[in-house]
């Protein structure tokens, strides 16, 4: 199922960015999209940011994400928010 803290960003036009948490062997972020334009800018940090805290509100201790081997703006991204590398694709955040 997917957990309460995934998050869709809206502008005039329509979303902009999503970021999907679901309930696997831990709470696991399995999307994570931004409108690669100027205006979604900012807001794949931003809802990551959003889930990590919503994920310890509720109790959660860790959330986990998966990057694609060579993705290296979205490592960074899930890096400057706290993730830490487990292997070459998973990533948790502690």
């Amino acid at each position: 199922p997917t957990l309460p803290f995934s998050a869709v960003a809206v502008d005039a036009r329509g979303p902009v960015a999503v970021l999907a948490v679901h309930a696997l062997e831990r709470p696991w972020i399995t999307e994570i999209f931004r409108d690669p334009a100027p205006r979604g800018r900012g807001l794949g940090t931003a809802l990551l940011r959003y889930a990590v805290t919503a994920a310890a509100e509720h109790g959660l201790s860790d959330l986990g994400a998966s990057v694609t081997v060579g993705n290296v703006r979205s490592s960074r991204m899930l890096e400057r928010v706290g993730f830490r590398r487990l292997d070459d694709l998973s990533l948790i955040h502690i």
